[in-house]
């Protein structure tokens, strides 16, 4: 995802910042990059895994592993859902796994027993499942899988790799100024992502880029959008508490 941001464009937001330079007798030039860094923490925070208040990055660790778990289930577990429908039904799974009849093994759990057509049977995919679902509301598609020390540890490395998406605007924010508001499970990923200033005729243009290829499956365009929002409202809040201050030691 690549968000480039210049200061004659997102008209609400570049009036919101005018009006703060105005009222900190300062340019837009100096109140810019700031603003811009503020964004990048507003666009991580809206970025997936978003903990609720509370929550520890080990909740977003043990969030990934349930869906990954959710996805992908150890044959022993299909067998001992099997076996509430009857042994019958639950030997002839077994066996067309053993042979390796796969297909077969699917189609067992699919007909109505547990599965409703959701279930594929074989050896791990490498998360190609899991790549499609990690951010739905609900899982729709499952795969009994035989190489289940692979889910396992496929597990592990995603779970190292929590706060990846937000960690592009970590970058992004430590390269205009630092990472302040992201939180540090994020702000320790090595992720690639770019906060750049420059020259735009007369003014100055900011470029945010966070260069994490899946980023737009953990950041949707609402996410956006509320992250532009946010900044907008702070920024007014800001202006309105200085014109308040400003006020009142006229009327002093």
């Amino acid at each position: 995802m690549d968000v480039r941001l210049d200061p004659k464009s997102m008209q609400e937001l570049n009036q919101a910042i005018s009006s703060l330079a105005a009222a900190s007798r300062t340019t837009v030039e100096e109140v810019l990059p700031a603003q811009m860094r503020l964004l990048a923490t507003d666009l991580a925070r809206n970025t997936n895994p978003m903990l609720k208040k509370g929550e520890t990055p080990d909740a977003a660790k043990e969030k990934v592993k349930a869906r990954i778990y959710e996805i992908y289930v150890h044959r022993g577990t299909a067998i001992k859902l099997l076996r509430q429908k009857g042994d019958r039904t639950a030997n002839a799974f077994l066996n067309a796994v053993n042979s390796g009849n796969y297909s077969q093994a699917a189609a067992i759990l699919n007909r109505g027993a547990i599965g409703r057509g959701n279930f594929s049977v074989g050896r791990f995919d490498g998360g190609a499942l899991h790549k499609q679902q990690k951010f739905t509301k609900s899982v729709r598609r499952k795969m009994v899988v035989i190489d289940y020390e692979s889910v396992e540890t496929y597990v592990k490395a995603k779970q190292k790799l929590v706060g990846f998406a937000k960690g592009g605007f970590a970058t992004a924010a430590r390269e205009l100024g630092g990472v302040r508001g992201i939180p540090g499970f994020a702000t320790r990923q090595n992720a690639p992502g770019r906060g750049h200033v420059s020259k735009a005729g007369d003014g100055l243009s900011v470029t945010l880029e966070n260069q994490v290829p899946y980023l737009r499956e953990a950041l949707n365009k609402t996410g956006e959008e509320n992250a532009l929002i946010s900044r907008k409202r702070n920024v007014d809040s800001v202006v309105k508490a200085m014109m308040s201050r400003k006020m009142k030691k006229i009327f002093k």
